[in-house]
């Protein structure tokens, strides 16, 4: 574990240093957490219709809102989805860094001549590319609770930011969905040499992610515990896959001497 706090420690230091980098890894925060705070302005003054007006994917806890509440659940009950781009896309971009970026600095041959295990050494960058995602997820949700609170009831926010669908999202799917980003970055980085095409390999995960959320708003489907938890699952056994592929394709030796070779 010392060795893995070596990596790490080192891996935050090297990110300060790329301004660029945090630069786009703030960009999907502060957009998509706007989107949502903003959305439920909107939906405050967009609302109308009858007082107490049926639907039929309103909670319990909703029986018989006004239009106003109405809107505001059905608008900020799709971000949840929405920011599983910020994990995604801040992933892919730290994880190609930490690979490829170094490979293009020539910093990551010294680091692969030391007797630092392979697995220490991939758990150290994972942390250190797949942290920060979460983090930042968790504090949209921070903020979109603290700015949604004089903006609409407390019904409405025990009805999305509070519920167990976000929360089982918040808490399982998001790092799984992280971990599978930063293990495919991992993978694929050990076969390309530049920072873009990696990145762009990673960015396809955003296409599944979006496609459920185009689904999901035109039919009008909500989230459910149970599409929650089996989603996580399935991405977690989908992770930890590309975790022990990741390992087995990054060979220091072959790297190294290919990476040579390609300079």
């Amino acid at each position: 574990m010392s060795s893995v706090g070596v990596v790490f420690a080192k891996e935050v230091r090297d990110l300060w240093r790329r301004p660029g980098v945090i630069v786009t890894m703030l960009v999907p925060f502060a957009l998509l957490t706007a989107m949502a705070v903003l959305s439920l302005y909107a939906a405050d003054h967009t609302a109308g219709g009858t007082h107490g007006a049926p639907h039929p994917h309103l909670p319990a806890m909703l029986k018989g809102a006004t239009p106003r509440e109405i809107a505001q659940f059905m608008v900020l009950g799709q971000f949840i989805l929405v920011w599983l781009l910020i994990p995604i896309s801040v992933s892919a971009q730290l994880a190609a860094h930490a690979v490829v970026g170094e490979k293009e600095e020539g910093t990551l041959e010294p680091l692969l001549a030391t007797p630092i295990s392979t697995g220490a050494l991939l758990l150290g960058k994972t942390l250190a590319s797949g942290l920060p995602g979460i983090a930042l997820v968790w504090l949209s949700w921070l903020v979109t609770w603290l700015a949604g609170r004089p903006l609409t009831t407390p019904r409405v926010l025990m009805a999305t930011v509070f519920s167990s669908e976000w929360l089982f999202t918040l808490a399982l799917m998001v790092p799984g969905l992280t971990l599978l980003t930063v293990m495919l970055l991992v993978a694929v980085s050990a076969r390309v040499n530049d920072v873009r095409t990696a990145s762009q390999i990673g960015g396809l995960l955003v296409l599944p992610v979006v496609m459920a959320f185009v689904v999901m708003v035109s039919r009008g489907v909500a989230l459910g515990n149970g599409v929650v938890l089996m989603a996580s699952a399935s991405i977690w056994v989908l992770a930890l896959i590309l975790l022990v592929i990741a390992i087995r394709v990054f060979q220091r030796e072959s790297i190294l001497v290919r990476w040579k070779q390609a300079r």
